[in-house]
């Protein structure tokens, strides 16, 4: 099976390109640009999905490309396909995921949410090869992806003994949830690093296993006397939404660092958050309503949608 970008676009492919091509163009010129993107994603998504690939991979950076980039990452199926060696060479998708990451920086817990889902256990070899990507921030992402979804210790020991922190920290964040044993010990082991995040993330993946020694270490990070462990003390608090830090939270407000204060306001916002009563809602009685008819759904062709001398559809 060739991959995408081998394969020569259809007639309705390259229509449909077109259309987004002028769409980008008239993004800031043009009110109905977007809708009108927005809905050729929806009823076409097979060719919206081809089209916008080989834009993404050819298009100069614009606002219209970033747009066109946020509608693809709409859809859980693009992101899978993304990253399917089915479809794409493993640098394509290098180049891919590095390209829409300047779009969205939660291109990563949004592909992790997706693979966590699904049991395509065939997408870790791409990704554990984009962990090893000489880009140290498409290795950090990747090894994000892979530790939501691989269970190997092995692998586990080698990635927190990386030197660069942002995959230590990742591969821990990945971590969060899992029950296995070897989970508990890498948060154990990365106490003692000397990375902020790296000892939030240990901090918080003990919280989630239920250890009750996390408070009082999170305490003491939170008079750590580097700036950043403080800030990532407050953010754990945060985290953990226990009404019981309140009082040292309320003690980072009056840090001689912003970014300690801040990050202190919002633990403290998310702890009322996550504490306040929620109201209950009326209960509506539900009717009982016939099944829905099935009807049979022709394609509509795509050169039926717009209209030719300007872009907007027709009727």
């Amino acid at each position: 099976m060739p991959y995408l970008f081998e394969t020569q676009l259809s007639k309705n492919e390259q229509l449909m390109r077109g259309f987004l091509e002028r769409g980008m163009i008239e993004l800031q010129s043009n009110m109905s640009a977007s809708r009108i993107m927005h809905r050729l994603a929806g009823d076409h998504p097979e060719l919206f999905f081809v089209a916008a690939v080989h834009l993404l991979k050819s298009q100069p950076d614009s606002p219209g490309l970033h747009y066109l980039g946020t509608l693809l990452l709409s859809r859980l199926e693009s992101m899978t396909r993304l990253v399917d060696p089915r479809y794409f060479t493993q640098a394509e998708t290098a180049s891919l995921f590095k390209r829409l990451e300047e779009i969205d920086r939660m291109l990563d817990l949004n592909l992790a949410r997706e693979l966590q889902i699904s049991r395509a256990r065939r997408l870790i070899p791409t990704m554990g090869y984009l962990a090893q990507h000489p880009d140290r921030l498409i290795a950090a992402r990747a090894t994000l992806l892979v530790a939501r979804r691989i269970q190997s210790s092995d692998w586990v020991r080698r990635q927190i003994a990386a030197p660069d922190p942002r995959i230590r920290a990742n591969v821990l964040e990945g971590l969060w949830g899992v029950q296995h044993s070897y989970a508990r010990s890498a948060y154990e082991e990365c106490l003692g690093d000397a990375n902020n995040r790296v000892v939030g993330n240990a901090l918080l993946g003990l919280h989630l296993l239920g250890d009750a020694a996390v408070s009082p270490r999170v305490v003491t990070m939170a008079r750590d006397g580097r700036p950043l462990f403080r800030s990532t003390a407050a953010w754990v608090m945060g985290q953990i939404a226990n009404p019981a830090h309140v009082e040292n939270l309320h003690a980072l407000m009056r840090d001689d660092t912003p970014g300690v204060r801040s990050a202190a306001l919002r633990s403290l916002f998310s702890i009322r958050r996550n504490t306040a009563p929620k109201p209950e809602e009326p209960k509506v009685p539900v009717e009982p309503t016939a099944p829905p008819v099935e009807e049979e759904s022709a394609p509509i062709p795509v050169k039926l949608r717009l209209d030719g001398s300007a872009y907007r559809f027709i009727g």
